[in-house]
């Protein structure tokens, strides 16, 4: 990675806006495949893929996605709900994982009332915010 023509091989540094479990996570996975800390905590397996697609991390953005894919709903968090819907709006070719966004964020509106990203979602991005709303709702017919 850092033997690109980039800001990074520049820099001779690579800077990621990750918690410190998400790096930990990320050289976990980088030196072992492993893939625990993920499994444990849906907000570190999206900062992972967020990474994974960033930096095209071999087989990192797949093996969140089957992560994301292959939990029941309320493994998931609303919150993180909501920034892996924003995360499809950003990332082509990921469908799968937008439905599985709004049926979480379906199965727990109880929890909507307390979401800071949510509350960000409406305030920053409102069209994006309406299109969840409306995309949640065209699901029930």
């Amino acid at each position: 990675m850092l033997e690109m023509d980039c800001k990074e091989t520049k820099e001779k540094a690579i800077k990621l806006e990750m918690s410190g479990k998400g790096v930990e996570a990320l050289l976990k996975f980088i030196y072992y495949s492993n893939v625990d800390d993920p499994m444990e905590h849906p907000r570190v397996a999206l900062e992972l893929m967020e990474v994974g697609n960033q930096y095209d991390i071999l087989g990192l953005e797949k093996a969140m996605k089957d992560i994301f894919l292959g939990q029941r709903y309320d493994w998931f968090d609303i919150d993180t709900a909501v920034l892996l819907y924003n995360w499809t709006l950003k990332v082509d070719g990921n469908e799968d994982l937008k439905w599985k966004a709004i049926q979480v964020f379906k199965s727990n509106l109880g929890d909507l009332e307390g979401s800071t990203e949510f509350d960000k979602l409406m305030k920053e991005f409102p069209q994006a915010a309406k299109k969840f709303i409306a995309l949640c709702f065209a699901s029930y017919h």
